[in-house]
């Protein structure tokens, strides 16, 4: 293998890892919202239910003064909630940052297939190619918190004591007891 070769599979490895980076952190933010969004919606459910019950049960017209407040709160509660549901579109967060996920996770698989090759010329080609659907699944993508891309990179060094693939003992536990 060429020193040029080399020296590409070193940047692409580093290519390869930052794409893997991003497709987490985009999976970790979708299922964040999708979570918000459950949670949003159980509570405005939730509290909507108590509202409309108390009010088909008649606590209306015989409960007291502190019943009403309570009521008239959650009801208030409930229709925030609504609210902030729908401002924030939690379920279109959730699905812009999975679609994201699987494009990055996509270019993260056809930069393992480019380390495979042994040619200069090719790999520099398609490196090339990469670094241009790379550019344009960044645009597209919705935005990441540097905070989520940090904890997922501290997340990466601190399993790097698990040999990747490539490694020389080919990702397999050396020894009988792994621990080695």
């Amino acid at each position: 293998m060429s020193s040029e070769t080399e020296e590409l599979q070193v940047f692409l490895k580093q290519w390869r890892n930052g794409l893997r980076e991003r497709q987490v952190a985009h999976f970790q933010l979708s299922a964040n919202y999708a979570r918000y969004s459950t949670w949003l919606g159980s509570g405005a459910a939730v509290f909507a239910a108590i509202v409309g019950t108390s009010i088909i049960s008649g606590l209306e017209k015989g409960g007291d003064q502190a019943g009403r407040i309570v009521f008239a709160l959650l009801s208030l509660l409930s229709a925030l909630l609504a609210a902030l549901q729908t401002f924030l579109d939690y379920p279109k967060r959730s699905h812009e940052h999975n679609a994201a996920a699987v494009e990055f996770g996509h270019l993260r698989r056809e930069c393992e297939i480019i380390l495979t090759r042994n040619d200069a010329v090719e790999m520099r080609k398609r490196a090339e190619e990469l670094r241009a659907a790379w550019g344009d699944a960044e645009k597209r993508a919705p935005s990441l918190l540097q905070t989520t891309l940090n904890r997922v990179r501290a997340e990466a060094q601190a399993s790097a004591s698990i040999p990747p693939r490539d490694s020389p003992t080919g990702g397999q536990l050396t020894g009988t007891t792994g621990l080695e």
